[in-house]
């Protein structure tokens, strides 16, 4: 049945990306200085609502050898307020906090627009991203819903997404340390 189901769906149109963010809230972003950067520009999404499939997000700690590799800069996309602990980690690391910017879906498409590469877990960030067709790694469980299919690190939905999923239910780490190593590629 999935590999029907493959076939099916086997010519999505537009998956190269087909939504444009808006040109003056992209340039907005692009002169505050939070946004200047001669480093490579990252935003992150780690966490999703834990009432709805818990199993995708990720404990932030997880994220430490991707965010002390120097040539980065690293943008969180979460609007949820910090913890203690995650307040900590944007401080030691240098992390801008993009909620006080992100006011709707606009504000998030054209920040998103500024980076050179988004990493997140399966959210409205991966279609969004994936849709603008911007660069953007997607971290899956071992078991996702099922529109990501079998364990390709491509999607049928988004050229510019390349997934990178658990080889076992729960274990992130090898998931992070993937990912690490295409960073450094």
């Amino acid at each position: 049945l999935l590999y029907n189901m493959e076939r099916h769906f086997s010519h999505i149109p537009n998956s190269q990306g087909w939504l444009c963010a808006d040109e003056k809230k992209v340039e907005y972003f692009s002169k505050l200085d939070k946004f200047k950067s001669e480093k490579k520009k990252i935003g992150f999404f780690w966490r999703g609502n834990p009432n709805i499939m818990p199993n995708r997000s990720i404990d932030i700690s997880f994220f430490s050898k991707i965010f002390e590799m120097k040539n980065m800069q690293f943008y969180s996309l979460d609007i949820v307020k910090k913890d203690e602990i995650t307040k900590k980690i944007f401080e030691e690391y240098n992390i801008t906090d993009c909620s006080e910017y992100i006011k709707n879906v606009d504000d998030t498409a054209a920040i998103i627009k500024n980076l050179d590469l988004v990493i997140t877990i399966d959210s409205s960030i991966v279609h969004l991203a994936g849709a603008l067709g911007v660069k953007t790694y997607l971290l899956l469980p071992n078991n996702p819903e099922w529109r990501w299919f079998k364990d390709d690190d491509k999607t049928i939905w988004y050229d510019s997404v390349k997934i990178f999923k658990q080889t076992k239910q729960g274990h992130w780490q090898s998931v992070i340390d993937r990912l690490k190593n295409q960073l450094l590629a």
